[in-house]
């Protein structure tokens, strides 16, 4: 955690709007007021927007707010591009620009607008007063637990910092609660789909033979960049990936991203093949930065309907008629993925984008092994559990066409309640002689003290996993476990099963036998249950007197 130290107090001013300024969408409002909210009691906030939903003009409001210096931080050319402009249009004040060539007045009142590859120089850092600014704006902060970020942030002791995101996590584990202490605002891929603001995904799982990952290491938590590029780089393979886009892609405007520089060239080369014409063109980040503008300016002109990429197309790049993603680079990184379909997902319904509604999502699968690679089900799947997201993806693997993530998680759950049908009707007919009530003995959560949660269950709480299930099954013997579980609930069934075979107490077969003879074997041991049971048996089943029961406790 970063040391919160002594703060001058960061004043806002009043949300005036002059009608030049763009207008706020209620979700942009409610971010910029929650960061203030949070900055009042804390140093460090985050503000969690889905792509395309408009970090840059929070960060723009919250800069025309602040009554004193701001400081913008990013680490692309094409957000500090964005950024300088948005911040211009909003406070009607150019920002100073510190990067390479160009110095940001050391003091002043003008915004500034940083590289931090730049600006963490430590002669450059160190040119500006600790208490230069009171609002530091760090963009993709889930790069911001590196060296550099950190000794900017450490340097500027007297700001409040707002880090901007689409995508918190970080595969390789390193923790933002280091550099952020609360988060102001989380508005996520599916919230915004939901709301209207960005367009529905469908996605298409395309099978590739020739494609195993099983073999390839993990490194910082995702697949090693070499070895997956040894792989994506095989002939067949790039046959096998270039086919299918050219034929599902429909003439839709279409992102590729690739595993390797050469990768990314080959495709190209592959996807123009099978067009028959020059359809394709490849960029990466060796590309001459003139040549790329050039080609990233042609395709958003529609000059090109294919952009294969390697490591460009991801933050910081917007082309809005983009309606077919595809995923070429398989990912372990729901950060990465996320930022990968993101280039994809403008043009709801409420900020329509030419004739767009929708964005088809590729993804080219094939032997993954041991690892589990992200879908676009992964990331706007909601609610659903493991179990589901696995079965939901394994449906869209096998459907013939591209499928809405919603329908296949739907399509899961189907899947999964017949299964659960089954079994509970197979336990239905291996029970023999049971009454049709259930006494309050017998009831898992009466017996353990176990609340029935009804309240998460009816507002979305995952329902129980097949395993959860199962063992529950098995802790209850004869006894159906309750059809409607939620995974919350049966996790704290489960425990209460251990803890009371830890105390060596009567098995609930035990307790449902009894309690049909009017016993109540809640509190009783194992063999106590068990020395009844056997009684019983030698007796026609007869219930047993209360002498009985007495003689066969013993002394309490």
């Amino acid at each position: 955690m970063i040391a919160n130290t002594t703060q001058r107090p960061l004043l806002f001013s009043q949300p005036t709007q002059p009608a030049a300024i763009p207008s706020l969408r209620d979700y942009q409002i409610s971010a910029v007021e929650s960061a203030i909210a949070e900055l009042a009691d804390h140093r460090a906030t985050l503000v969690m927007l889905a792509t395309g939903c408009g970090k840059t003009q929070v960060a723009c409001e919250l800069i025309r707010r602040t009554r004193g210096r701001s400081l913008f931080v990013a680490h692309r050319d094409e957000l500090l591009a964005q950024a300088s402009t948005r911040i211009e249009q909003f406070t009607g004040v150019t920002p100073e620009r510190e990067q390479a060539g160009s110095y940001a007045f050391r003091s002043g009142v003008a915004p500034v607008v940083a590289s931090i590859q730049s600006l963490s120089r430590p002669h450059r850092l160190e040119a500006f007063d600790r208490n230069a600014f009171e609002l530091v704006i760090v963009d993709e902060v889930h790069h911001a637990t590196a060296s550099t970020y950190r000794r900017v942030i450490d340097h500027f002791a007297g700001a409040k910092i707002v880090g901007l995101t689409a995508t918190p996590d970080r595969s390789d584990g390193s923790a933002l609660g280091k550099i952020l202490e609360s988060v102001a605002c989380q508005y996520d891929l599916a919230a915004a789909i939901a709301d209207g603001w960005l367009c529905q995904v469908i996605t298409r799982r395309v099978v590739v033979a020739g494609l195993d990952f099983s073999r390839i290491k993990t490194v910082a938590g995702d697949l090693s960049a070499s070895e997956l590029a040894t792989v994506m780089e095989q002939e067949g393979a790039l046959h096998e990936i270039a086919a299918p886009t050219v034929e599902l892609s429909e003439g839709r405007k279409t992102i590729v991203f690739a595993s390797s520089v050469a990768h990314a060239e080959r495709l190209a080369e592959i996807i123009n093949r099978y067009s028959g014409r020059d359809v394709a063109m490849s960029i990466n980040g060796e590309t001459d930065r003139d040549m790329r503008r050039l080609r990233l300016r042609e395709f958003a002109d529609g000059r090109w309907q294919y952009l294969c990429n390697c490591g460009i197309a991801t933050e910081g790049f917007d082309s809005p008629d983009t309606s077919c993603v595809v995923m070429g680079r398989p990912t372990k990184s729901r950060s990465l993925y996320a930022q990968m379909l993101g280039r994809g997902t403008r043009g709801g319904t409420r900020c329509p984008v030419g004739d767009k509604t929708d964005l088809l999502v590729l993804d080219f699968v094939g032997n993954s092994g041991r690892h589990s690679l992200v879908s676009a089900v992964d990331l706007l799947a909601g609610s659903a559990d493991d179990d589901e997201i696995a079965r939901a993806k394994a449906w869209a693997e096998q459907s013939e066409r591209p499928v809405e993530v919603g329908e296949a998680i739907a399509q899961a759950r189907a899947a999964r309640a017949a299964e659960i049908a089954k079994i509970t009707a197979e336990a239905r007919r291996g029970v023999v002689g049971v009454a049709s009530y259930r006494v309050e003995a017998t009831d898992p959560f009466s017996t353990l003290g176990v609340k029935r949660d009804y309240l998460t269950q009816r507002y979305g709480m995952s329902p129980a996993s097949d395993a959860q299930i199962a063992a529950i099954a098995r802790a209850l013997g004869k006894i159906l476990p309750p059809p409607d579980l939620s995974k919350h609930e049966a996790s704290h069934l489960l425990q209460a099963f251990a803890d009371r075979r830890q105390r060596g107490l009567a098995t609930y077969s035990q307790v449902a036998c009894l309690a049909k003879k009017g016993c109540d074997a809640r509190t009783w041991t194992f063999a106590q249950a068990s020395a009844t049971i056997d009684w019983m048996s030698k007796n026609s089943w007869r219930r047993p007197s209360a002498g009985t029961v007495a003689a066969i406790l013993g002394p309490e």
